[in-house]
């Protein structure tokens, strides 16, 4: 009877170390995570969760299905720091300003600076494996151009005024970046496109360049009526829009709404 326990013992025991090799999220401080994915150049997978909203069969389901797999397993191994932040915690406050408007609980696939690669729901969205290491090698792919450009859009601490007369003067357009504080795809195109060296160099060269709060700037909103957010306004040095745009969009398209702006000239 005592060998029958022992063994029942040891069968728990070991499938609760399994249970726990399994586990790839580590509770760090998110300022240690950041510092750690810095100095090893990784990605960050997040589990984003208040307590409460986690369901432990799911987290067992997911620990054994998912990130047990065993090519999950490398590309994790290799590419990503894995934490889980609580944000009912002080943790989670310190974590807040990188959620990028995502509803938790939640995964966000972040590069070392803490911009958002992608996201996933929580759970059921990651049990698609081929979905999954697509997203994974996706945002490996999206960090690695983030660290090859160094260059950003200069945007310029001056007003429309001063813009205009350096308009007049260098025989340039003035370019307009209209968002607002908490537009979540404003934030993508700072994180994304501005940063890339061909879309730097190509407005650097091209326009004046402006970032301007369109809620706080009231009268600049009502000279230029912006149909959505971000919003690009493209004007001459007398204030006139020459051409205009909207939306999240790619670096490529983003450079053709600059030369279709320039084409009167």
């Amino acid at each position: 009877m005592k060998t029958y326990l022992i063994i029942i013992l040891l069968s728990i025991l070991t499938i609760t170390s399994n249970a726990q090799e399994v586990s790839v999220f580590k509770e760090l401080k998110w300022a240690d995570a950041m510092s750690k994915a810095q100095a090893q150049k990784k990605n960050m997978l997040v589990e984003v969760y208040s307590s409460g909203m986690i369901k432990q069969d799911l987290i067992d389901k997911l620990n054994h299905e998912v990130f047990s797999n065993t090519e999950i397993e490398k590309i994790l191994s290799d590419d990503y720091i894995c934490t889980s932040i609580n944000m009912g915690t002080e943790n989670g406050q310190s974590f807040k300003p990188y959620l990028s408007g995502s509803m938790y609980p939640c995964f966000l696939l972040l590069n070392e600076n803490g911009h958002l690669l992608a996201r996933s729901g929580h759970y059921k969205a990651l049990e698609n494996l081929e979905s999954f290491k697509e997203i994974l090698h996706k945002a490996v792919v999206k960090s690695e151009i983030k660290r090859n450009n160094t260059r950003k859009i200069e945007f310029l601490s001056i007003d429309i005024e001063e813009a205009k007369s350096r308009a007049a003067k260098e025989n340039k357009l003035i370019f307009i970046d209209a968002f607002f504080v908490g537009c979540h795809w404003c934030t993508e195109m700072e994180n994304d496109v501005f940063c890339l060296d061909k879309v730097a160099d190509f407005y650097n060269d091209h326009f004046i360049c402006l970032k301007i709060d369109f809620i706080k700037n009231k009268e600049i909103r009502k000279t230029y009526k912006a149909n959505g957010y971000p919003a690009y306004f493209y004007i001459n040095s007398k204030g006139d829009v020459i051409f205009q745009e909207t939306g999240y969009t790619t670096g490529e398209k983003f450079i053709e709404y600059g030369r279709t702006a320039l084409k009167p000239l």
